[in-house]
């Protein structure tokens, strides 16, 4: 395993953030699309092949789009690249 995956999220901004090079942190979570395996499509999947689901009542999040994501981030990248 790659050093750098052992390190926890904060811990590598924090890394990045040292290094003095030009950055973009941007966090997600709770990501879903069409494509690939996400929360939703997993869930679509097992309510179409069970009675019932069993999923933990302790988490929560703000489910956003990865074509959200993608928008915002381009925008980010537009305005940064037109301010320089």
């Amino acid at each position: 395993m790659s050093p750098a995956l052992e390190l926890r999220p904060q811990q590598v901004e924090k890394a990045i953030q040292a290094s003095g090079a030009p950055q973009l942190i941007i966090r997600t979570s709770w990501v879903y699309a069409a494509q690939g395996t996400n929360f939703l499509r997993t869930m679509n999947r097992l309510a179409r092949e069970r009675d019932e689901l069993r999923v933990v009542a302790d988490r929560f999040g703000p489910p956003t789009s990865a074509s959200s994501i993608a928008e915002a981030v381009a925008m980010i990248l537009a305005r940064s690249a037109s301010a320089a």
